[in-house]
């Protein structure tokens, strides 16, 4: 259940700063479901697990993580609709589960942290983390941070605006704050981005672990192909191995969103009801898929 923080630092005045977090407490069956839900190779999720087995490691045998210079900076980075935020998610119940007490995971609104005097925004911010430090005294957290480009573009892309003082001490005091939890060993940051290459340097350095989700090779996109008609069954649609195997193929460079929507996609807009939907009737809306693929590569 999504939650408000309870601390001094947002109790009385400060109660608006509520609004730039929602609060888990971990583990959840959420959380799982996103870990479960995600189907990625071992490639991609055994780094994650083997993350919070070492975080653990260092907890355990009282190894402070600074004088690794570690700074518990996760950075998941790809394409649109390759699972990012969900990985996240997973990842932030897994950490808990690892942990093996109680988690609070704390997501960032980062539209919310921007006032309408930018001049505003470093200071609210620094607010935003007091109440997270308070948090990481008392038990194990981990920060999400969706589209973290947003809060820590590259200061040297923006340098040469015409007023870019506001910009950079927004992204020094993100640094500020970031470095300030590496004191708590139990303190896990998780950051996500469409763009990586207009994140700060300086992020990319206290980056621990910087992981591409790719888009999905041939055996996870017929795993989601399967997956999602194995949903749909009750509704009479039926594929055969065989012709789920080829879907896949076809389906080469389209991220999982993409292929999630597949089916429901082809019923839409081509009326198709899902117990008369051939292979061919998807396979014409993947053809469309990479046409418009294709079309929105183009013109960027």
């Amino acid at each position: 259940m999504t939650q408000f923080i309870d601390t001094p630092v947002l109790d009385g005045r400060d109660s608006s700063l509520k609004r730039l977090w929602d609060v888990k407490t971990l583990p959840c069956a959420e959380c799982a479901q996103s870990w479960n839900r995600i189907l990625r190779t071992k490639a991609t999720k055994h780094p994650l697990q083997d993350y919070a087995a070492h975080t653990k490691e260092l907890i355990d045998h009282g190894i402070p993580r600074a004088e690794l210079d570690i700074s518990g900076v996760v950075l998941l980075y790809g394409e649109p609709g390759t699972g990012k935020t969900t990985l996240a998610k997973g990842f932030a119940g897994e950490f808990a589960k690892t942990m093996g007490q109680p988690t609070r995971l704390f997501t960032l609104h980062t539209e919310r942290v921007f006032s309408e005097l930018l001049g505003q925004s470093p200071k609210e911010l620094a607010k935003a983390f007091e109440g997270i430090r308070f948090a990481a005294q008392q038990s194990p957290i981990v920060v999400l941070v969706d589209e973290i480009e947003t809060i820590s573009y590259a200061r040297k892309k923006v340098i040469n605006t015409s007023d870019p003082t506001d910009l950079v001490r927004f992204v020094d005091q993100l640094l500020k704050d970031l470095d300030s939890l590496q004191e708590f060993n139990h303190a896990v940051v998780v950051g996500t981005s469409n763009f990586a290459q207009v994140i700060d340097d300086a992020f990319w350095s206290r980056a621990d672990l910087a992981l591409k989700v790719p888009l999905p090779d041939v055996q996870t996109r017929q795993a989601i192909l399967q997956a999602r008609a194995k949903t749909l069954a009750p509704l009479g649609l039926m594929l055969s191995g065989e012709e789920l195997a080829a879907l896949a193929k076809e389906a080469d460079g389209l991220s999982g969103r993409t292929l999630g929507k597949l089916y429901p996609k082809t019923r839409i807009e081509k009326g198709v009801a899902y117990e008369d939907m051939s292979m061919d009737d998807v396979l014409a809306t993947i053809r469309e898929a990479h046409l418009t693929k294709e079309t929105t590569n183009a013109s960027r």
